[in-house]
């Protein structure tokens, strides 16, 4: 778990031809940078880019102002519009000096972003469908992705620093998953990972947290608005629904814990680089003690039981 690559999550759409694709919004997809595949479905009236979290359409990159652009829906057309950005708007390497009507195939660039324009009705918007749940949600366990996990951190820790609320990252791992995979196989090994993400699910976490999976055992638990404190009732919650509790299965009954890391957002922390290397340390730690155990990042000689 030690890359940490910023990816794509989507969307899709727009208004044209058959009825199925004419009830389909349009695209947009971003095509360099970190967030290279990107996809952004245009639902709404009315959609906003730039830097800004909680913008429709955020794009990670330093050249782009807060507000930067606008994308426009009439009901019939798609039209581009510049929200009066500091380094301008550009379509097809033109730079808009009013609104445009967007055609299928058309590149946007802001900053150093380049961004292309997808109708409904374009046969690729078919395999963007497709692609859009696997970029997002793990097959397997049907937790988020890791791309998708990164996207939403790095917007988390924008809106926390901005706001100066808490942020909360745990990373856990599910202990004896490679013992059970080589005992039983990789059966046992997926029955395990499903039925221990279940009760996570069932019994331990909110419905908007943000769950994802990040390799084959371990996984990244994401608290908005909660602090240390609060994640740490979470995670020994965690710990509580596997301890002397296994996991059923066809041959037998399958013993597992978890191996649980904690860290909380610092003030000087700009990005989620550093975010989750402190709590993958703190996991590590907790592994390192023979699992069914929580360590928090920074604190030492820490007692499961205060």
């Amino acid at each position: 778990m030690r890359d940490s690559d910023t990816i794509p999550f989507s969307h899709l759409g727009d208004n044209h031809l058959s009825e199925d694709i004419e009830s389909r919004p349009a695209a947009l997809e971003v095509l360099n940078g970190d967030q290279q595949g990107t996809i952004y479905t245009l639902d709404r009236i009315m959609m906003t880019g730039g830097r800004l979290p909680e913008s429709e359409i955020y794009i990670e990159d330093q050249q782009l102002s807060r507000r930067h652009f606008q994308i426009v829906h009439d009901g019939a057309s798609y039209y581009l519009r510049d929200a009066r950005s500091t380094n301008g708007t550009f379509l097809n390497e033109r730079k808009l000096d009013s609104d445009s009507v967007l055609i299928n195939g058309d590149v946007i660039r802001v900053g150093k972003t380049r961004i292309k324009f997808i109708s409904g009705n374009d046969p690729e918007r078919a395999k963007l469908d497709k692609s859009v749940k696997e970029s997002t949600v793990d097959k397997l366990t049907g937790c988020y992705t890791k791309s998708y996990l990164n996207v939403e951190l790095n917007r988390a820790i924008t809106r926390a620093l901005a706001d100066q609320t808490p942020l909360c990252l745990m990373i856990f791992a599910i202990d004896n998953h490679s013992g059970i995979l080589k005992e039983y196989g990789d059966g046992a090994a997926e029955h395990l990972l499903l039925e221990a993400v279940k009760r996570i699910k069932d019994g331990g976490i909110r419905a908007d947290d943000i769950l994802a999976r990040y390799s084959d055992d371990e996984f990244i638990l994401m608290l908005e608005g909660a602090p240390i404190t609060r994640a740490k009732e979470v995670a020994l919650r965690l710990l509580s629904l596997f301890e002397n509790k296994p996991i059923k299965y066809v041959h037998g009954d399958m013993e597992t814990t978890l191996s649980i890391g904690l860290a909380d957002l610092k003030p000087d922390m700009q990005n989620a680089i550093e975010f989750f290397k402190n709590a993958d340390y703190a996991m590590y730690e907790a592994k390192r003690e023979s699992g069914n155990n929580l360590r928090i990042f920074g604190v030492s000689n820490f007692d499961t039981d205060d």
